[in-house]
């Protein structure tokens, strides 16, 4: 009975517990006070990735209750002029202290692409004010609060707008080579590039193309074949594409001079267009490198018979036609077996052969071309070439020989002085007259042991006269140098 009796007791005191707890935390309201909001402390620009600007915002924020209470999440958006560009996360709960002020973190992610259509405003001024709001959610006790929030907060986004240009322009869709072709005009000197620059403009506002400078080169080539500049302003709308056709006209002795026997059998050159363009967007400059790797079909040596005259590819040629280059390399053939026979190899023919079309295109273009014979007149040159070069090669060689032969007689005597200093000098030098033999040994001995004079060697030893006892003395010094030191027998003598 009394266990049932105190089962009735709870359950009756159950509701009064209830409403205890009720009435408590209506008295709690009445007494706690909002945490206020009071200020944006300090803003810093972190760093901008895939086009997100991140921004480190704190906020300050004072509890004037007599107990603690935390922060434990935020709805907070930056707007400029009112249009919404980022929002900002709190990364984890915030303890308020009780009756202080605490500065609450928070990171702003700011998407620059929703500013696009103002970049060029932004541009013009160091600071822009953007505006803040939303509401902290404050829980203390078990019971929560929304504590709002709206201030400006002033940024300098200058320079990151200008970095973001920068990387938008560095896309290689902004500015694209379309169509090259390479086109012979009329006469002998030049040829045409022709092509279109597409144009792309990713931002929303217009801006001006200033400047375009555009440089051919042949791949792994140094020199410009070709240059063309842009004359007049473009202006590019917002999102709208343009296309600027261009002519660059080359010279054909530049042309040829980099052409390459590569380009008979496989008549695609690559090219490589070098430059930069200057654009303009409310009164700053943005210089954009360009770099663009084409091939061309470019063949000079097609669409050719050999069933004609040199005088008639010679008259074809001086007109500009230079589909009948195939000729000059059909001597290919009689130059290779021309450096086979001379020391030379494949490459050096092709080499000889491509100098020679140059001399012969360059004269031919000047008028000093007036021989009949094509074919001697380019073996000629490549016979002059190749043993100018063969000369040039001995007499390389020579200097390099000379130079061993000294080195070696430096060391020859470094080694006999060597030796000198073991054994007495007339010990070493009988040595060597021994082997030295006859006549020799005799006619040294004559005359540097007895002294004896040329005319009495000569009586004496059956020469013709002096003058033929010294011619075979000197002859016997320089075979005696095999054995000794010749500077050392002169010195005796």
């Amino acid at each position: 009975m009394t266990r049932d009796r105190n089962k009735i007791t709870m359950r009756a005191s159950r509701p009064a517990h209830i409403l205890l707890m009720l009435l408590l935390s209506m008295l709690l309201c009445s007494c706690f006070k909002k945490p206020v909001f009071i200020n944006v402390n300090s803003v810093q620009i972190g760093a901008v990735k895939d086009s997100i600007l991140e921004a480190n915002i704190d906020f300050k924020v004072y509890n004037p209750n007599g107990m603690g209470s935390t922060i434990t999440a935020s709805k907070i958006n930056t707007y400029y002029k009112g249009k919404l560009v980022g929002v900002s996360t709190l990364n984890k709960q915030i303890r308020l202290p009780a009756k202080d002020t605490t500065i609450i973190p928070m990171v702003s992610k700011i998407n620059l692409w929703t500013l696009a259509k103002v970049f060029p405003e932004l541009l013009q001024n160091d600071a822009a004010t953007f505006t803040i709001t939303g509401d902290n959610k404050v829980k203390s006790l078990g019971i929560s609060w929304d504590i709002p929030l709206k201030d400006n907060i002033t940024i300098n986004v200058k320079e990151v707008l200008i970095a973001q240009i920068n990387n938008t322009f560095k896309n290689d869709s902004n500015f694209r080579i379309k169509g090259l072709t390479l086109k012979k005009l009329p006469g002998l000197d030049k040829s045409m590039f022709q092509m279109s620059i597409g144009l792309h403009n990713q931002f929303s506002f217009d801006y001006k193309l200033n400047k375009l400078n555009l440089d051919i080169y042949r791949k792994n080539e140094n020199l410009s074949i070709a240059n063309w500049r842009l004359k007049d302003t473009v202006k590019l709308e917002a999102g709208k594409d343009a296309d600027i056709p261009l002519q660059v006209e080359v010279d054909n002795l530049r042309l040829l001079s980099q052409a390459r026997m590569s380009d008979v059998l496989n008549p695609r050159p690559v090219f490589v267009l070098k430059g930069d363009a200057e654009v303009y967007i409310q009164g700053r400059t943005f210089n954009i490198p360009i770099q663009e790797t084409r091939q061309v079909s470019f063949n000079p040596l097609s669409a050719f018979t050999f069933n004609m005259t040199e005088t008639q590819i010679i008259d074809e040629l001086k007109k500009g036609n230079e589909n009948y280059l195939k000729y000059l390399y059909s001597f290919l053939p009689d130059v290779r077996r021309f450096t086979r026979q001379n020391n030379g190899d494949e490459e050096d023919a092709k080499d000889l052969l491509q100098d020679a079309i140059i001399s012969f295109y360059e004269n031919l273009r000047i008028g000093k071309y007036s021989q009949n014979n094509l074919k001697g007149y380019l073996l000629t040159i490549c016979r002059n070439k190749w043993f100018d070069k063969l000369d040039k090669l001995k007499r390389q060689a020579n200097k390099i020989k000379d130079i061993i032969s000294i080195n070696e007689e430096a060391e020859e005597d470094r080694q006999f002085e060597f030796r000198m200093q073991q054994r007495s000098l007339s010990d070493y030098l009988q040595d060597a007259l021994n082997k030295l033999g006859e006549p020799c040994k005799t006619l040294i001995e004559a005359t540097v042991y007895l002294k004896m004079r040329m005319e009495q060697v000569a009586q004496d030893y059956g020469y013709a006269d002096a003058h033929s006892a010294r011619q075979q003395k000197l002859r016997c010094l320089k075979r005696l140098k095999g054995f000794t030191s010749y500077e050392h027998i002169i010195n005796l003598i």
